[in-house]
């Protein structure tokens, strides 16, 4: 397991850890709320999205819940824009799912 200081884990080390695969993940309405806010900012300042359909990123509500399909690139901003807006739900999501990939923040 990667291990990094809170918030430093690179964008390369995310990416890589996909390998190659879409990340997948269903959430609540409390989880989602922080994955609406990272994509509601569009294109941010370092010029990156986190929904880029033609990469095959999807977030989608059914059955209650927000189904994400994520690009292991679109991933990589997901995951920085999530310790940016910096409130628990964002925090604690983020560490799962780096936690998925074996990547872990101290």
């Amino acid at each position: 397991m990667e291990t990094y200081t809170y918030g430093t884990a690179p964008a390369a080390a995310i990416i890589e850890a996909c390998k190659g695969e879409e990340y997948t993940m269903k959430l609540n309405s409390t989880d989602a709320a922080p994955v609406q806010r990272a994509c509601s900012i569009g294109i941010d300042s370092h010029l990156e999205a986190c929904f880029v359909p033609s990469r095959g990123d999807s977030y989608d509500w059914h059955d209650g819940k927000l189904h994400c399909c994520v690009s292991p690139e679109s991933l990589a901003v997901l995951c920085r824009r999530l310790a940016d807006i910096g409130d628990e739900n964002a925090e604690n999501l983020r560490s799962c799912i780096l936690e998925t990939l074996d990547i872990e923040e101290v």
